[in-house]
């Protein structure tokens, strides 16, 4: 597993600059937990609790900002909101800038326990999940979403990790079409 000083020094100047403007920002997810596997992150997501529609002026100064579009159904999952998404490119990594309700920005309501990993720019923290699912090679849903979500979710997760298996969790009502 890796440590903090493991952690790309791209990662952490993007980190730091957005933690400048949005002080509860977090790197989380997949790049992580791919970095703990030894393969290469497709991206890298920062959540960024807000309460509101963001500002980000700020940022604009330090980096070129993409919005990226998202979709009414997938923004609003069951009791989780994102307000906005971004796309930044540093150092040849692609990063996403995740604007979120406090909720949609907490790894434990994360919907798959191997995504349940952050790094908060001094340090790494995984969840109890986490440990287990990585431990016994088990993909869990411990906060189902709906029921479109996780399997286009269990179908990208069985790919990158063949010798995981995955346990299947009965979806949550959602008024969403399934997600």
């Amino acid at each position: 597993m890796i440590t903090e000083k493991d952690i790309p020094n791209a990662y952490r100047y993007v980190l730091a600059h957005v933690r400048n403007r949005f002080p509860g920002a977090i790197i989380a997810g997949g790049a992580l937990r791919d970095l703990d596997c030894g393969l290469s992150p497709k991206d890298v997501d920062i959540f960024i609790p807000i309460d509101n529609k963001p500002d980000i002026q700020d940022l604009s100064d330090y980096f070129n900002l993409e919005p990226h579009t998202i979709n009414a159904e997938k923004a609003n999952q069951v009791d989780r909101t994102i307000y906005a998404i971004y796309h930044i490119n540093h150092a040849g990594i692609e990063f996403e800038l995740i604007f979120g309700t406090p909720d949609a920005c907490d790894i434990y309501t994360f919907d798959i326990n191997i995504c349940q990993i952050q790094y908060d720019g001094n340090t790494i923290s995984r969840t109890s999940d986490y440990m287990s699912g990585m431990a016994n090679k088990v993909i869990d849903f411990v906060n189902p979403q709906g029921k479109k979500r996780m399997e286009e979710r269990a179908a990208r997760m069985q790919t990158k990790f063949p010798g995981f298996s995955i346990k299947k969790a009965a979806p949550k009502e959602s008024c969403f079409n399934g997600y």
